[in-house]
């Protein structure tokens, strides 16, 4: 896995003087802990979207997408927000991998809510 932080884009926020900052998390998935999702679809799309190599880790379910949203301020430096977005992918590394209980692969995926009931 070469890639693991992709910035998709900045944008003006609803706030005087600060931006949304939106970008991608790589993440490696512990071993059995894997949910394939055959067809997946990457939120990064145009010259950034995954290579085949990537493509397949995603579509194994070996690495996670973790889209982010940052709200900075405008007048943050690159190098203050490349810093910025390291950290929050580290912390979120580390928060993935000491998580000791991740339950049954899969236990949630496909639940629904209609208003009502959940159903799975």
């Amino acid at each position: 896995m070469a890639r693991q932080i992709i910035v998709m884009d900045r944008r003006p926020s609803g706030w005087p003087g600060s931006h949304t900052l939106r970008a991608v998390f790589w993440l490696a998935v512990p071993t059995g802990q894997e949910i394939p999702v055959a067809g997946f679809t990457s939120a990064v799309k145009g010259t950034d979207q995954p290579d085949a190599t990537e493509q397949q880790a995603l579509a194994d379910g070996t690495v996670m997408e973790f889209v982010v949203n940052y709200s900075m301020p405008s007048n943050y430096s690159l190098p203050n927000a490349k810093a910025f977005l390291e950290a929050s992918y580290a912390q979120c590394v580390a928060a993935f991998a000491s998580a000791t209980q991740f339950g049954t692969p899969g236990q949630f995926y496909g639940m629904k809510w209609d208003g009502t009931t959940w159903t799975a």
